[in-house]
This record gives C-alpha cells, sequence and structure tokens, in this order.
C-alpha cells in the first residue's frame, strides 16, 4: 500500500519502539515513584496519584506511552534516567499532562536532579505515540555530557498523514537539569493522498554529529540529511507507481547561543 512508501520511517519508529520496551520496562518504577514524590496513593486503576495527576508504571501492557521509562545512563552509569509522564486527563479526544525528567542515583534511586515539563504530554488529533531515551554520546563539553529524549507525534487523519519525531537534549547546568536543545525534528513524514493511491509525499531525516568546534563553550552541532519529495500515480496499466521524486540534501550548524542550541523554522518541530 502507498502509505507505506508515504511514510518510510513508520516502519523504523514500530523497530524502535519494540527495542524500547525493555527500557519502558523500569523494574524500579515503584520505588522510583516512593523515593520521587510525596503524598502518593495508589490509583483506582493501577498507577499512583500524586495530586490531580496520574502517574502509570510498566505492568502487564508494557510501552504504553504513558508508562514511566527508565534507564541507567551509559555516560554515567552511576546515573540513572527516569521519564515519568504525569496525567492530569486522559481521553479518545485528547490527553493533557506533565512530564518529569528525573537523574537518579543508581544506587539508591533518589533523585539528584530534576525538571518538569509543563504541558509537555498535551495532545489532541496528534497524538504522542512514543516516548524513549536516546543515550547516544553527545559530548557537548569535555565533562559535559547530555542525553536526549524523543517523542513520536502521529496524525490521526488517513487521507493527510503525518509522523515526526523530535529530539530534545539535556544536561546538567550550573548544578541543575536543564534542556539544551529544546525540540529539532530528526524524522518527519507527511502526505496528501486519496487512501488509495494518488498523492504528493515528503520525507525528512537528519542526523546530529558533535563538531570540534565550540560556541559559548559547548560543541557546535552538525546536522546532515535528506528531505524528499515524490507523488504517486496510477500508470497506463492501473499499477501505482513513484512519480516526481527530488531528493534535496539537508546541511545545518547549530550552535548555543549561551542559553539554548538555536534550532531553524524549518527543523523545528510542530508546536
Amino acid at each position: 500500500m502507498p502509505l507505506a512508501r508515504t511514510l518510510p520511517l513508520a516502519g523504523l519508529v514500530l523497530a524502535l519502539f519494540h527495542t524500547s520496551l525493555a527500557t519502558a520496562a523500569c523494574a524500579q518504577a515503584d520505588a522510583i515513584v516512593q523515593h520521587a514524590y510525596s503524598g502518593v496513593k495508589h490509583g483506582p486503576r493501577g498507577g499512583y496519584l500524586v495530586g490531580q495527576y496520574s502517574i502509570s508504571v510498566p505492568g502487564d501492557k508494557v510501552g504504553q506511552v504513558h508508562d514511566m521509562r527508565c534507564k541507567v545512563w551509559p555516560e554515567r552509569p552511576e546515573m540513572t534516567l527516569a521519564l515519568v509522564p504525569l496525567m492530569a486527563s486522559d481521553s479518545d479526544d485528547g490527553n493533557q499532562g506533565d512530564l518529569d525528567l528525573l537523574l537518579l542515583d543508581s544506587q539508591s534511586l533518589r533523585p539528584l536532579q530534576r525538571i518538569r515539563l509543563h504541558g509537555y504530554m498535551n495532545d489532541d488529533a496528534v497524538r504522542i505515540t512514543d516516548l524513549k531515551f536516546d543515550t547516544a554520546r553527545y559530548q557537548l563539553a569535555p565533562d559535559k555530557p547530555a542525553f536526549g529524549v524523543r517523542k513520536t507525534l502521529e496524525g490521526s487523519s488517513r487521507p493527510n498523514p503525518f509522523e515526526e519525531v523530535d529530539l530534545s537534549l539535556y544536561t546538567v547546568v550550573d548544578g541543575g537539569l536543564r534542556a539544551v536543545l529544546d525540540g529539532l525534528v530528526v524524522s518527519s513524514g507527511s502526505g496528501e493522498w486519496d487512501t488509495e493511491c494518488v498523492g504528493s509525499f515528503t520525507t525528512h531525516d537528519a542526523v546530529l554529529a558533535m563538531r570540534k568546534s565550540q560556541t559559548h563553550g559547548l560543541a557546535d552541532i552538525g546536522i546532515t540529511g535528506t528531505d524528499e519529495t515524490y507523488e504517486r500515480r496510477l500508470d497506463d496499466h492501473r499499477e501505482c507507481v513513484d512519480d516526481s521524486r527530488v531528493t534535496t540534501p539537508l546541511k545545518a550548524l547549530l550552535r548555543f547561543d549561551g542559553s539554548q542550541y538555536v534550532v531553524p523554522q524549518s527543523l523545528a518541530p510542530l508546536e
């Protein structure tokens, strides 16, 4: 079906989803909640309640997008990373919630640093379908590694398919956990088609590489990749074929402005 060609990253995202299940299956989730939050109560449907927010811990439904994730940080194995979605509401019409990002002592699981991302879990027609850690070697300075969080968004329209993977980078700055890269689109696909064959589509893929050059004390980040547009049509034999494919090389350099890496509008995530 052409939809598979419309969003070629869909298969990749599915593969990443399955490989991220081990990350999502945070065996220490209950202990982390007890250490990180006061006034915790057991929820009526499982998980926990913290004030007006619910916390879902991995159980029989491992991999649910609102479940906690945790992972030992390879660059700092004495530390463990945890993603804690704090959901104020969830329904078929949309969700509202924050995200707590925790840096924990790997032995005691007590929080060392934390940051609350207000409204991070809000969605509606375009849904958050996956959250995962990216612990590639993002060395911003000799003593300053960063880790990433990737968020996958998917649209609900079949005639106008949409998918986007956004990356943010976090590190400890002045004794506190901070986002130094607040959203960069690393993969996306969108289109408009008749749900059978005919339509126009675009895809985008980007890769990050730390550079030796620095700006305001942190490494510049090189971005390379491709943007592609193509059409699908019915040929004379009523077969669905690709047509008018155009591939454009992508190249950009992100520099730290003293507060955050400046992301060009063309690479900024969906608001």
